[in-house]
């Protein structure tokens, strides 16, 4: 991978935590009280090892 590639990766990357962020905070935004809460308990969770946790 070169510089150029690099930077289109890191670039596309960075855009797309932008989007990500900005979309769940216009949902709060827009939903108010109705925004789910999923709380401690919640299964979606992200796990690194990828089992069913």
């Amino acid at each position: 991978m070169n510089a150029d590639q690099l930077r289109d990766y890191m670039l596309s990357f960075l855009f797309l935590r932008y989007l990500s962020n900005n979309y769940e905070t216009a949902a709060k935004k827009e939903l108010g009280k109705d925004y789910p809460d999923p709380g401690n308990d919640d299964k979606r969770r992200y796990c690194p090892k990828k089992c069913v946790c």
